[in-house]
């Protein structure tokens, strides 16, 4: 059995660009700006021997792709938070209990981090609309160290100086 379809054609339509153009540059209004760019290092000079290393080893993979997770995650959602978490859970895995630090990670910053993801737990239905009080300061500052503990162990550990 033959189906039928019909064709439906339109005339097609030109821009009109080079007419509205010259006589814009012919005018004293406007003068074409033509700028050269370059890149001060190539684009993926990060991002190359980020990946090596994520192939090779494991636990820096997942160190990294939680980091990831959480920053670009919604922060409606706790699946940031969960990520946050899984980050320290991870740093504590690679380097042992007592030695973050070797990460240069100051005691205080590991305690307040570990305080503040305790106390707004957000890893389960909240209680009372109290348990999601976390304030923007303390939400920056959980991703600020967050990044320079996989910046410092990428540095570090894996010997890549690209990471600042």
């Amino acid at each position: 059995m033959i189906d039928r379809h019909t064709l439906i054609s339109a005339p097609r339509f030109e821009s009109n660009a080079g007419a509205v153009e010259q006589p814009l540059v012919n005018s004293d209004a406007f003068s074409p700006l033509e700028t050269l760019s370059t890149y001060v290092q190539p684009p993926l000079a990060f991002a190359i021997p980020i990946a090596k290393v994520m192939r090779a080893k494991p636990k820096t993979r997942r160190l990294v792709q939680y980091y990831y997770k959480a920053s670009t995650g919604l922060r409606g959602s706790p699946e940031w938070f969960i990520n946050l978490y899984k980050i320290r859970d991870m740093v504590e895995k690679i380097y042992g209990k007592k030695n973050h630090h070797n990460l240069e990670i100051q005691q205080p910053d590991w305690s307040t981090f570990e305080r503040l993801l305790n106390n707004h737990d957000l890893r389960h239905a909240p209680k009372s609309d109290n348990s999601l009080s976390i304030t923007r300061d303390d939400v920056e500052w959980l991703f600020t160290t967050a990044r320079c503990w996989v910046s410092s162990h990428l540095r570090k550990t894996e010997g890549l100086s690209l990471i600042t």
